[in-house]
């Protein structure tokens, strides 16, 4: 998933892998209703990884299941008094989001501490979102918008990986390059509006078939080993900018270090930090109904238990950021202050025969 180059390095002649994630989420949307803040909360329990590898002739052979995105959001609220001028307001709304992606990979070393691999990912994502808001105003007059988005992608992610490990040298580096590419996707998106003015509403109904355009992903990653014990990597990614007909994305670049401590022959202690940086683009005044802009950041933090022929890790990722968001449907041109943090406990095994 990472790099299919490094396949060729795992220890055992067979070796498959699990794991199983409880991963939650936590917005809030600063003075978004008049004085009050608009909280989204999402949390979602599911086998985010599967993997096997095989060593076939001189390489091995891999196949790998990942869920690498996966949101569900569920919000049910009514607020009184948010304003003088709006006495109600009432919000449904349900997200759910979620990429997943299976395919083989191979990998072979082509000579003493250099392997090339690909891997051919299947990608499919489907995604839904009702958002229906109802605004009662001081004078009685009412505001409705009821909008369902529904989303689903077929593509294809090539990755091809290299790493190079000098014999009797303590470093160890890797590149990879990928991209998603869709060669199918259906939009379906309904709305129900109703001006404050208006007295009845307008309905819409709307299927299209344009495509996503994803970004290349480069990565440059590096390892040192200090000792038979200890280990430090660094790995910076690299997005190009995309435009198409969902709008523009901006490049951008993230980083992520780490460590790893082994006290024993049968303990690993782990631990890392990352970003996230948001590709949408920066929310300014004058800006309309925009992707919310939200940079993240993470901590790691993990402990491996290892017997002869197999592993158990427990872990936890935390992530905090902020940024900027448009949401109100009835003033797509406000801008709210955004704060959001996340938390992801997963549990990870792996048997080599």
């Amino acid at each position: 998933y990472y790099n299919p180059a490094g396949v060729v390095y795992a220890t055992g002649k067979k070796i498959s892998a699990s794991a199983n994630a409880y991963y939650t989420t936590s917005k809030s949307y600063k003075s978004a209703l008049g004085s009050s803040n608009w909280n989204r909360n999402s949390s979602t329990l599911l086998p985010n990884f599967f993997g096997i590898i095989q060593p076939i002739g001189k390489g091995v052979l891999g196949l790998s299941y990942a869920v690498p995105d996966s949101i569900i959001e569920d919000q049910d609220e009514t607020f009184d008094n948010i304003t003088s001028t709006i006495s109600k307001f009432t919000i449904n709304f349900n997200k759910q989001d979620t990429t997943y992606l299976f395919g083989p990979s191979y990998a072979q070393e082509i000579k003493d501490g250099l392997s090339l691999g690909a891997t051919l990912y299947f990608h499919y994502r489907r995604k839904k979102v009702i958002n229906n808001q109802h605004i009662v105003y001081a004078d009685s007059s009412t505001y409705l918008s009821n909008v369902v988005d529904e989303r689903e992608e077929l593509g294809l992610r090539p990755m091809i990986g290299v790493m190079w490990s000098p014999p009797n040298l303590k470093y160890s580096f890797g590149m990879t390059i990928s991209r998603t590419f869709v060669y199918d996707e259906t939009i379906y998106i309904q709305t129900i509006n109703k001006a404050q003015a208006a007295s009845t509403a307008a309905f819409t109904r709307t299927t299209l078939n344009i495509k996503r355009e994803y970004p290349w992903n480069i990565n440059f990653g590096a390892a040192y080993f200090p000792s038979d014990s200890l280990l430090f990597s660094g790995d910076v990614s690299y997005y190009t900018s995309v435009k198409d007909d969902f709008g523009e994305r901006v490049s951008v670049v993230n980083i992520a270090v780490g460590t790893e401590y082994y006290p024993s022959s049968t303990l690993a202690l782990k631990g890392g930090f990352f970003t996230n940086v948001a590709n949408t683009g920066k929310i300014s005044a004058g800006d309309s109904g925009k992707n919310e802009n939200i940079d993240l950041y993470g901590i790691s933090l993990s402990a491996t238990t290892f017997t002869r022929s197999t592993s158990l890790t427990l872990g936890t990722v935390y992530g905090f950021g902020s940024g900027r968001a448009q949401i109100n449907n009835a003033d797509p041109t406000a801008i709210q202050n955004v704060s959001a943090t996340s938390l992801l406990i997963f549990i990870g095994t792996s048997y080599a025969f």
